[in-house]
């Protein structure tokens, strides 16, 4: 039923209760929302939906409400759009580093202030991506206050945060990769990490894929989901991008997945009774899946007593995508091996790997058009 002027309601979110009345905005003419404050029981929300309507339908930004209190009723919102808990996670964080600036009323704050801050996150060590991701919460705290009606305006749009760096793919050497395979042999981890590198899957995708996911007489893994820690607990979530994607088994991911089978029925027979019976392709020695900092934390110690160059995990994939590329496959299907939402993101990863294909490309046009005067001499002189 459509609301009245001047009517009103309570929500119920994330523990706390908010009185909405229906208001009018002078500046576009079009109805909007005014929200109180999170109030902690029903009765005090009642309340507060009082004042919001005695004080009328023109549109007032919420009293006393503080740039911390904004982004603290933006995540629960998230929350209770059922966002991915890691993102969730990942806001609380970024939302617990709010400082000073947290406790200035939204009404009062200014772009200047942000700089400074974004000044101090700077001076504090922390990364400009960092501080990119705390502008976009910000960003989207304040956008979300302006469509629900506590706040008219968002500062942010003047604010000047610092420019993330384009990230450039590390990946390992072929003696690398040919020495990390060597110290692979027999270790515990020797299947993930090896079809990590096979197949340039993501470590929470290789970690949460299941047995039903792997086709072998096709010669591929399906990804449709992925191993996530939030919140104190490990679950299957959807991939990064929520799409479902097809990934080609070469040789060494074969290998991976053969190997994964003869270590299930190894820790089956030895763990007896304690063996836990689960669907998931890469386990510990009692059935159980994998954490994804599990591989991490493997992969690091490995690295170390081989005296390899320090390389983070991530840079397996890194490995997989630029072998890929510099072997000659386009930047599409590398795209949608890796399970990059758009090519523009592959392209900016591994932008530098394709450097040297542009002068490659331009020498096959030359070398297309001396085949072709070749042939054309051939055929006026053909006793020659």
């Amino acid at each position: 039923m459509r609301r009245t002027k001047g009517s009103g309601s309570i929500r119920k979110r994330g523990g706390r209760y908010y009185a909405i009345a229906n208001a009018h905005d002078p500046e576009t003419g079009r109805r909007t929302q005014r929200w109180s404050n999170g109030c902690g029981t029903k009765l005090a929300a009642q309340v507060e939906l009082g004042k919001l309507l005695a004080e009328g339908d023109e549109y007032h930004p919420v009293r006393g409400l503080t740039v911390k209190r904004l982004v603290d009723d933006y995540v629960l919102f998230c929350e209770d759009a059922r966002r991915a808990a890691t993102t969730i996670e990942g806001y609380r964080v970024l939302a617990a580093r709010l400082d000073a600036i947290g406790s200035v009323p939204v009404a009062r704050v200014n772009a200047t202030q942000f700089d400074a801050f974004y000044a101090r996150l700077a001076k504090r060590g922390l990364s400009a991506t960092t501080i990119a991701h705390t502008h976009g919460l910000l960003v989207s705290a304040f956008r979300w206050g302006i469509r629900k009606g506590s706040v008219n305006r968002n500062p942010l749009d003047r604010a000047d945060p610092p420019r993330r760096k384009r990230s450039q793919a590390t990946s390992l050497q072929l003696d690398e990769v040919d020495a990390l395979l060597s110290a692979l042999h027999n270790h515990r981890l020797e299947a993930p990490l090896t079809f990590l590198l096979g197949t340039g899957m993501r470590r929470g995708e290789v970690a949460g894929l299941r047995w039903p996911s792997v086709d072998m007489r096709r010669g591929v893994v399906i990804v449709r989901e992925s191993r996530s820690y939030a919140k104190k607990r490990l679950f299957q979530k959807a991939t990064k991008t929520e799409s479902v994607r097809e990934v080609p088994l070469g040789k060494l991911a074969s290998s991976a997945i053969r190997l994964a089978r003869k270590q299930h029925a190894r820790y089956k027979r030895r763990a007896d009774a304690l063996f836990e019976e689960t669907a998931f392709v890469f386990t510990d020695e009692i059935g159980r899946p994998l954490h994804p900092n599990a591989l991490t934390d493997a992969f690091r110690r490995l690295l170390s007593k081989t005296g390899l160059p320090h390389k983070r995990l991530h840079d397996l994939r890194h490995t997989a995508g630029t072998l890929m590329l510099t072997s000659g496959s386009d930047l599409n299907t590398v795209q949608q091996i890796l399970g990059h939402s758009a090519a523009s993101t592959t392209l900016n990863i591994y932008g530098h790997v394709l450097k040297g294909r542009k002068e490659e490309a331009i020498r096959s046009i030359d070398a297309a058009l001396k085949r072709r005067k070749t042939s054309r001499n051939v055929a006026k002189h053909p006793d020659s």
